[in-house]
């Protein structure tokens, strides 16, 4: 008897774009170029060193470019992928084979990023961040038309949804320029000319430009020449990458309501950002540790604030390429974070959180800093502010709190003093509550994993945006405090 039986049927797979090895390919081709120019500049070298001949780049540029097609069109042929209604599965290596597949609910984010070169072919590159312990997965390069299917499949896929990749076509389709389409509802737009005003007022900007200037003065006053400038040369391109990352890669920074196949059945919210290089990234509110509220002095007469978000398996750079950053605005209006507010912590508003001071000991410790440190909490989140200089203002939602201590230090213990700290995932937010008297802390101590516990308890199975009647209601968190 004839007991074989025939396994699954294998499924048909697909591969990055065709065009991927030569946008993958070029920018190694520049570096060599870079690399092997730099030898064959003019006094480059000790006149009587041996110089190679010209032809001798060509072929050195030659041979690394062959070496880099090669290489790019190795890793496109034995890339290949799966995105159905079943699986999300990824195959690489030429080599060593390895073969990745993550379930839908383990989908943390789906960013989608265009880098310059991509953009010109109209392509993108798909970056999927997975659960804790998971790498993720980056699919380098597909269509646009089909990145954005797959990202919206995706994000409904991992926020519950019953949904199919064939629906994902009925979805209209985002701009080439915004990756914003009909169906989603902007937010807020940062126009250019607030990101020129931020990065003219940032105390970043004003300390390296006097710093700059003061360097030039003392290095034209001592009588060097012109070849003793040659050494701020870094110096001032340091400044040029501050007004590049403040401007250039924050052009048009668009916070919008998504909603993934469906839109009545909201996803989170969406920032895309850049003028060369397109960054297009997906919030996920549900893994949302904490929010930091900066405001500088200069910024608290304009009325202006930068606000971070701490977000599970996210990083603190603000110029991340090809990853998910934590900032979530460069620099806001306070009509502006109201209104992500109401959809990052919806709870959060001052009338639901009364703050009280500290401990007035705290004097003898911040003299000058220690009437604006104040604190308070409701059944969903903690807050804590202060700062003279730079004003902060730190939530974090009960819900993920991971842990919580007292630390207390030897003016502190003399005092009767401590302070109580509430740990989430590494990030922006550090939270601390510092000052209070021993009683206090030991009873917040006692409170916050129990609070912690309920809160969780509170929280809805989506972790959705709130409705648009709660937009409308709130108001946000601590900005009467902000703007005196």
């Amino acid at each position: 008897m004839d007991v074989s039986a025939e396994g699954p049927a294998l499924k048909a797979t697909e591969r990055p774009h065709p065009l991927t090895p030569l946008v993958r390919g070029w920018v190694l081709l520049v570096a060599g170029v870079v690399a092997f120019g730099q030898e064959f500049l003019p006094n480059r070298r000790p006149e009587e060193a041996p110089t190679l001949p010209w032809w001798w780049f060509l072929v050195l540029v030659g041979g690394f470019a062959l070496l880099a097609g090669l290489t790019s069109i190795l890793t496109w042929w034995f890339t290949r992928f799966v995105i159905d209604d079943e699986e999300l599965r990824v195959e690489t290596g030429f080599l060593n084979r390895s073969s990745k597949r993550i379930g839908f609910s383990r989908i943390q984010s789906v960013d989608v990023f265009q880098p310059l070169a991509a953009r010109i072919f109209g392509l993108c590159e798909l970056k999927i961040e997975a659960g804790a312990g998971d790498a993720g997965i980056t699919l380098r390069y597909l269509t646009r038309q089909k990145a954005y299917r797959f990202r919206d499949y995706l994000l409904s896929r991992a926020h519950g949804h019953t949904t199919t990749v064939t629906e994902s076509d009925a979805r209209p389709q985002a701009s080439a320029f915004e990756d914003l389409s009909v169906a989603d509802r902007v937010l807020v737009r940062i126009a250019p000319q607030q990101l020129i005003i931020g990065l003219l007022t940032s105390m970043e900007f004003i300390i390296s430009l006097v710093v700059l200037i003061v360097a030039l003065v003392v290095v034209w006053r001592i009588g060097y020449g012109l070849a003793a400038f040659a050494g701020l040369i870094p110096f001032a391109m340091g400044v040029v990458g501050l007004i590049s990352r403040r401007v250039l890669t924050q052009f048009n920074y668009t916070l919008a309501e998504t909603g993934g196949v469906h839109p009545d059945e909201p996803t989170g919210l969406r920032i895309t950002r850049g003028l060369i290089n397109l960054t297009s990234q997906s919030v996920p509110l549900d893994r949302i540790q904490g929010v930091r509220i900066r405001q500088s002095w200069l910024w608290r007469r304009l009325r202006l604030h930068r606000v971070d978000i701490e977000v599970l398996g996210y990083h603190a750079d603000e110029n991340s390429e090809g990853q998910g950053s934590s900032m979530l605005f460069p620099v806001a209006t306070t009509e502006q974070v109201r209104i992500a507010m109401a959809y990052l912590l919806p709870h959060a508003h001052d009338e639901s959180v009364p703050l009280q001071p500290v401990n007035r000991a705290a004097r003898w410790l911040r003299p000058l800093s220690f009437r604006t440190l104040r604190w308070g909490a409701n059944d969903r989140v903690i807050v804590s502010e202060g700062g003279l200089l730079v004003f902060v203002r730190d939530t974090v939602p009960h819900a993920k709190t991971q842990s919580v201590r007292i630390s207390q230090g030897p003016v502190q213990r003399r005092l009767g003093i401590a302070t109580v700290h509430v740990d989430t995932t590494p990030g922006p937010v550090d939270f601390a509550i510092p000052h209070l008297t021993a009683n206090t802390a030991r009873a917040m101590f006692e409170r916050q994993l129990p609070a912690a516990a309920h809160a969780r308890r509170l929280m809805p199975p989506s972790g959705g945006p709130p409705s648009g009647s709660q937009l409308t209601e709130t108001r946000e968190p601590g900005m009467d405090r902000l703007n005196p």
